[in-house]
């Protein structure tokens, strides 16, 4: 009984184990040949947590001991260059990665141009037909805002450009379409009188990205910036007045034109702000007495030429403190007597003389008013250029505008301006080497008042004369 039993479950045990092979058969067949079942035993990758195998490698049997080596787990490795990867033959899906399509575009890449070209255009004309001229009519409403128009004047900039974020990083200057209208906020922003207009300015200088999104592609941007920019100039009043004004505020090529052309005329010493005008647009001779008459001065147009025209740098005139010589900071007789030795050194002498009890002016103190003194006169020829400047700005706009006469008025006054800063620079400079005792400190502060008079005259004149000349497109 019992050896029948014993047989009986040896048997069992020979049939279970037969199962058991079969059962592991499976499993390889279901893997595939990448798994070495020569003892029977799978081998699994180890993850940590546990000892080392016995044989002393890595628990994934690859023996570089790489606990985070997961290519078996996922069917293998990827690499198609890598000679010693394994072959797939079971029934295992692709990586997901090898599916994964590659993207297309690349974003740090660099787009091609797609502004229209003319062949493209010559089709769209030929099926629209001639335009017809527009005619000489007075164009009321919201038409009589022209200054945007500068900017959609040419289709190949409008059309077939697909409107991206990267495109507003370089929207900006005055024949951009999107940069224009944005500029247009940006001077109503700061100059407009209304607060509404002031308002739509600024939203249209920092809010572009906003008002610009990219369904509606590029051309739909440009409409919908230069319709809001039409709307502040509207809030702002003033209809043709404000639109030239506006106008005037774009016009930046005028300050280095006139910066070459009035650098000959400096170095002969000859500079003056109606010839720099005459060499850039030819000398036209105003030969009717009504326009000899001063334009009235324009505010926002005053605004936009100083815009147009960078300020210049004036420095404050400083006093002369000459008592600084009397005031001894230091009572120490021996700090003082030393001193004395190390100028004699320096400066060669005899260092056992007695200090000078007169000694002449520190030229040191004076510097500071010098300087300003030259400062001013740089800022007085220049000023000759910015008023020509916006005389050209005018022109380009207005040709034939009035402008020569402000430039005359101003250059008279810049010229007596020049001669009374030359005089008190020169009494400055006289002041060097004379003995204390002989220099009155309120003569040099009545110098100094002179400077500082001239430095406040200079900066009306030169707002009177931008405002001026901005008047000449109304006059």
């Amino acid at each position: 009984m019992l050896a029948g039993q014993k047989g009986g479950g040896a048997l069992e045990g020979v049939e279970g184990q037969d199962q058991e092979e079969e059962v592991e058969v499976e499993i390889v067949e279901d893997i595939g040949e990448e798994a070495d079942v020569g003892d029977q035993e799978l081998e699994a990758p180890s993850y940590g947590g546990g000892p080392p195998p016995a044989g002393g490698g890595a628990g994934d049997g690859s023996g570089d001991g790489d606990p985070w080596d997961v290519g078996r787990l996922f069917g293998g490795d990827d690499d198609d260059d890598d000679p010693t990867a394994p072959t797939r033959t079971g029934r295992l899906a692709p990586s997901p990665r090898r599916s994964l399509p590659s993207p297309l575009d690349d974003p740090f890449e660099e787009r091609p141009d797609e502004l229209l070209r003319d062949e493209d255009l010559e089709p769209m004309d030929h099926l629209l037909g001639p335009t017809p001229e527009r005619p000489d009519a007075e164009r009321l409403g919201d038409s009589c805002f022209v200054a945007v128009e500068a900017a959609l004047a040419d289709p190949r900039a409008l059309g077939r450009r697909a409107l991206e974020p990267e495109d507003l990083i370089d929207a900006e200057g005055t024949s951009d379409p999107l940069g224009r209208p944005s500029e247009i906020g940006r001077f109503l922003a700061a100059a407009a009188e209304s607060p509404r207009a002031r308002a739509l300015g600024r939203t249209l200088a920092t809010a572009t990205a906003a008002l610009a999104p990219v369904a509606s592609g590029y051309a739909g941007a440009a409409a919908r910036l230069c319709s809001l920019a039409v709307c502040a100039e509207a809030l702002e009043g003033g209809g043709d007045r404000t639109d030239r004004a506006v106008t005037l505020a774009l016009a930046w090529g005028a300050w280095p034109e006139a910066v070459d052309a009035a650098r000959p005329m400096a170095q002969e010493g000859r500079l003056h702000a109606h010839e720099v005008l005459d060499s850039l647009v030819g000398e036209v001779a105003e030969k009717d007495p009504e326009r000899r008459r001063l334009p009235e001065p324009s505010r926002l147009g005053g605004k936009a030429l100083q815009r147009v025209v960078p300020e210049p740098y004036l420095p404050e005139v400083p006093l002369i403190d000459l008592e600084a010589m009397d005031r001894h900071d230091d009572p120490d007789p021996g700090v003082a007597e030393l001193d004395r030795w190390l100028d004699a050194l320096v400066q060669g002498g005899d260092p056992a003389a007695e200090p000078d009890p007169d000694p002449p002016v520190d030229p040191q103190l004076l510097q500071p008013a010098l300087h300003a003194a030259r400062y001013l006169m740089n800022a007085i020829g220049r000023c000759h250029v910015e008023l020509a400047a916006g005389a050209l700005a005018v022109w380009q706009i207005r040709p034939g505008a009035p402008v020569r006469g402000p430039l005359r008025v101003a250059d008279q006054a810049l010229h007596q301006l020049a001669r009374g800063v030359l005089k008190a620079g020169r009494k400055i400079e006289r002041t060097q080497g004379r003995p204390r005792s002989s220099v009155q400190e309120a003569d040099l502060h009545a110098v100094v008042d002179e400077l500082r008079l001239a430095r406040q005259t200079l900066r009306s004149l030169r707002a009177w004369g931008l405002d001026t000349l901005a008047g000449a497109l109304d006059a």
